[in-house]
This record gives C-alpha cells, structure tokens and sequence, in this order.
C-alpha cells in the first residue's frame, strides 16, 4: 500500500471501542447494521500514509490536506469492506471524523470490540478497531 509493506501481526478483542492512539480515523455504520470502526495510528506511521498517498512527497506533519487523505482512505477502505457484509438493509456509513492530540483516549462505544494490528515496518503499526451491535 502506497509503497509501504502492511504485515497483519496479530488479532485481539477488547471489552469496549477505544483508543489510545495519536491518530484516530473514526466512521459510524447505520442502518443494516449498527456499529463503529477506528483506524488509529501513530503520527510516523500517519505521514508515511499521506506521503504514498501523494506519490512520495515529503510529509512530517499532519496538516488538514493530510487528515482529509486519511479520513478519505479510511471511508473507502471501510466502505469497501461494508460491501461484502450481508445484510437485510443496505448499510450506511457516516463521514469519518478525523481526531488527533497527545495523551489522547477515546471511549467510543461499551460494545465488545475486535482489533487487528497492522505492523508497517519500522514506521509502526496501524490498529483496525471494530465494534457492531
């Protein structure tokens, strides 16, 4: 994925949706099924994301053009997974809201979550964080 070599490292659950990470990529699911997703990231791993998405471009902070990148991967990456979930109805999905900060914890939803950790080589890893109702 955008020159970078995503290695799926592990599977975990957790008793709610929440997030420690720096980078948080949050999408809403509606309708068909009810439910979160959360990409967190650390900033490196961040920067080398939108660096690939912008065809190699230094990027060493994340500005708003970074954060839309993010926020726009995250809507297609989630709604292409959406696509292969059956459903009675069609599942909606909200805008994805982009939020950032040091010493950050997000307590998204008290519904069992699953998590997937995604190592990118020595930027860090990605966390895929999902909870349905």
């Amino acid at each position: 994925m955008f020159g970078l070599q995503p290695d799926l490292s592990g599977e975990m659950q957790q008793q709610s949706l929440n997030s420690a990470n720096p980078v948080n990529i949050l999408v809403g699911l509606t309708d068909g099924v009810r439910g979160n997703v959360v990409l967190g990231l650390n900033r490196k791993v961040a920067c080398a994301v939108v660096s690939g998405m912008m065809g190699g471009a230094e990027v060493n902070e994340l500005d708003a053009m970074g954060k839309s990148a993010l926020a726009e991967l995250t809507n297609m990456y989630v709604g292409s997974a959406i696509q292969k979930v059956e459903a009675e109805l069609p599942i909606q999905l909200s805008p994805p809201t982009v939020v950032t900060g040091n010493r950050l914890f997000l307590m998204i939803s008290r519904v069992p979550a699953t998590v997937l950790m995604v190592k990118f080589g020595s930027a860090g890893m990605l966390s895929i964080r999902f909870a349905v109702e």
